[in-house]
């Protein structure tokens, strides 16, 4: 009988989010972040990410911003030194929502002192987190991720991770 009630629940959140989504927009958008058929989207939309957060790449509707973290000098008690190129990297997902608004998904690659600056902004900038996890076992410093999720006009989004940024890295010194 539980088991019912979980997945009554669960259908009734699914379909009330999707609602939630499409009643929110300024009308109906004319293109969507799909590539199953719909229009394409308008690389434009993502002009205030750009903005703010500087050039990326954009593929089948989804603009990518990645940042290497060549200031670390990440040392491994099996691998030895791990390179930048070996996925010390924070990336960033942008997608347009049918309902208008800029979703926004990714991760932080961080020092483990670097942490809690980046979640306090995250959730400041009204920035759901996802999961905060170890990317090794064994390394010094320790290298978490921290993932997220966001949906809100395009630049309040970009400004989010932008603030965020600023906790990490070379940026963190200044």
């Amino acid at each position: 009988m539980r088991r019912a009630h979980l997945k009554q629940f669960a259908v009734f959140a699914l379909v009330a989010a999707a609602c939630a989504c499409s009643a929110i927009g300024n009308g109906s958008p004319t293109t969507r972040p799909t590539t199953r058929g719909s229009e394409a989207v308008d690389e434009s939309f993502f002009d205030p990410v750009v903005k703010v957060l500087g050039k990326g790449t954009f593929r089948d509707g989804v603009y990518t911003i990645s940042r290497p973290r060549t200031d670390l000098e990440v040392g491994h008690i099996d691998l030895g030194d791990i390179p930048a190129a070996a996925g010390l990297v924070s990336t960033f997902y942008f997608f347009k929502c049918p309902c208008g608004k800029m979703n926004a998904v990714g991760q932080f690659c961080v020092a483990d002192y670097e942490v809690q600056a980046v979640v306090d902004e995250l959730r400041n900038s009204g920035i759901q987190l996802v999961s905060i996890t170890p990317m090794f076992l064994g390394e010094r410093p320790r290298i978490m991720a921290i993932r997220f999720q966001a949906r809100a006009n395009a630049d309040v989004v970009a400004e989010g991770i932008r603030n965020a940024l600023r906790w990490i890295g070379e940026e963190r010194m200044q």
